[in-house]
């Protein structure tokens, strides 16, 4: 096991903990990290060990913070946020197209379920595709599975394909989903 305390001091301390349950062999090293050069490259082998790829700096940079790791956390939100989306985008369709299918055996004779679960399926998949143009116009409005705003539009959404909307492709489905994001759309 690996962890990063500090001391009372304020020192930073990077800790390597046998996994082993007897007192006997239980070992702990504490490997003080500091900014000086003397302190860094004090116990060589045994980050090389741990990131047989990473010299220990990296680990340094790491674990001190900074700009860079800040940056790096920003980017994974950014990109994050956009996957979530997307897995919300292709839920919805899919969910709904299951819940199509179970309506054409309830309806045999209506082939709007069909046609609309088959084109929810597609747009499902399109999702994927999401363009950073398009998630720029959806991320004001993306609260994830928290806003029920989100939810309630994406499902209205899916709702009307293969019945208000005959044919439709993936651009088209986020028009009619930014149109029940807005304001003017919910009040009406």
């Amino acid at each position: 096991m690996v962890s990063i305390a500090l001391d009372r001091r304020g020192v930073q301390f990077f800790r390597v903990i046998g996994t082993s349950v007897t007192s006997q062999s239980f070992r702990s090293l504490q490997v003080p990290l500091g900014r000086s050069s003397q302190t860094r490259h004090a116990m060589p082998g045994y980050f090389s060990a741990l990131h047989p790829n990473r010299s220990y700096p990296a680990i340094h940079r790491r674990v001190s913070g900074g700009l860079y790791t800040y940056q790096k956390q920003k980017m994974k939100m950014i990109l994050n946020d956009k996957d979530d989306c997307v897995e919300s985008i292709a839920g919805s369709p899919e969910r709904t197209a299951a819940w199509r299918r179970t309506l054409v055996v309830k309806f045999p004779d209506d082939p709007r379920n069909l046609r609309a679960a088959d084109t929810l399926e597609t747009l499902a998949v399109a999702a994927a595709d999401l363009t950073d143009e398009q998630w720029h116009e959806l991320q004001p409005h993306f609260g994830g599975w928290a806003s029920e705003t989100w939810r309630n539009a994406l499902s209205q959404s899916a709702r009307v394909i293969g019945f208000q909307h005959r044919s439709v492709n993936f651009n088209y489905f986020l028009k009619i989903l930014l149109q029940n994001l807005t304001p003017e759309s919910v009040a009406a």
